[in-house]
């Protein structure tokens, strides 16, 4: 490993050991897998510990779900704002209800989701996790004969299990208010019930299915990313903060790939439009 020399106080130079390299995408894929399957290992008994269950999910909920919300609000007016300029360019203003019924639920919620997920939950739980690790926390539970993995790890999946679900179906409720507001309040371009009509005629309960689908493998990938970037924490402070930094780009591949992925698998092959 490559090292340096840093200038300190009164002009004396500190050798400093420089980071180590960042792993290839398969190495870092391989990891993650081996990761998830322990953590699946450990899930059963985390039944143990369902008071740390409890915990966790009332510490997501309460301090990301409103964020999420706020954050999906102000993408769904983006979507509002965008679809009545769109419709009012082809002269048919109606139809903006029915680009923001594909904007918000197909695209825009699930990719503001997973990302807002990434930032606020995924990068507070590497941190945690790696304080832990750092301070000898962890080392101290399975010397105490705790396995580790599944107090700190199983606990805090099943935790975002409970929670990230209800919050992907309020961000979406909070997203189609705001274009609501654009195309009704705003720019009042059809009545309210006009809006409704081609808002609802332009998805259906199966695009709903498809979307929250799409939400729970983000808020999957997110969480296990963070769970192992922060468990596999070796070092210092210093390396506390790469582990978070590399989570975050990690997740914010992760995300765009499977939403991605997700539009292709449920409407590339049939994009569902109501059009005979």
């Amino acid at each position: 490993m490559a090292a340096g020399r840093v200038p300190a106080a009164g002009g004396a130079a500190v050798r400093r050991e420089a980071l180590p390299p960042p792993r290839g995408a398969l190495a870092t894929v391989g990891e993650l897998g081996t990761f998830a399957w322990r953590l699946g290992r450990e899930l059963p008994r985390a039944r143990s510990h369902a008071d740390e269950v409890v915990r966790q999910a009332a510490v997501v909920a309460t301090g990301s779900t409103l964020v999420i919300c706020a954050i999906a609000f102000m993408a769904g007016g983006s979507c509002g704002l965008e679809s009545s300029a769109l419709a009012r360019s082809f002269g048919t203003a109606p139809i903006a209800a029915g680009f923001s019924a594909w904007c918000t639920l197909r695209e825009v919620v699930p990719f503001v989701f997973g990302y807002v997920l990434a930032a606020k939950v995924g990068c507070g739980l590497v941190a945690e996790l790696g304080a832990m690790r750092v301070g000898e926390e962890i080392d101290a539970l399975e010397a105490m004969s705790v396995r580790s993995l599944a107090y700190l790890g199983a606990t805090r999946l099943l935790g975002c299990a409970i929670v990230l679900p209800v919050a992907y179906l309020l961000a979406l409720a909070s997203s189609w208010a705001a274009a609501g507001l654009m195309g009704v309040v705003r720019f009042a371009d059809v009545s309210e019930g006009t809006w409704r009509l081609f808002f609802f005629t332009f998805q259906d309960p199966a695009d709903l299915v498809f979307s929250v689908v799409k939400g729970v493998a983000i808020s999957a990938w997110v969480v296990v990313v963070a769970l192992c970037f922060g468990y596999g924490v070796r070092g210092g402070p210093v390396e506390v903060g790469t582990a978070t930094a590399r989570s975050m780009a990690v997740n914010i591949v992760g995300v765009t790939l499977l939403s991605t992925a997700g539009t292709l698998l449920f409407w590339g092959a049939n994009p569902r439009l109501p059009l005979g």
